[in-house]
């Protein structure tokens, strides 16, 4: 988790927040601010039933940006 937070940090320079160990569920979590980007929307069910949603253009360079969870194959 470590070199993924600093990949977070130096390269997409998102700051980290709230990190914690959630000892229950057996899992270390951490909180990325993204810069407050604006949304088109609420997230929507998609195609296979995958929940998406739009970045505005006007927060990434006028490029329609979708963002989905990654899925395991």
């Amino acid at each position: 988790m470590e070199a993924a937070l600093r990949f977070y940090e130096g390269q997409l320079g998102m700051r980290v927040s709230l990190p914690e160990t959630v000892t229950p569920e057996k899992v270390n979590v951490a909180m990325l601010e993204a810069g407050g980007a604006r949304l088109l929307g609420e997230p929507r069910t998609g195609a296979g039933g995958h929940p998406y949603v739009f970045v505005h253009p006007a927060s990434t360079g006028g490029v329609l940006l979708e963002l989905i969870p990654h899925q395991e194959r």
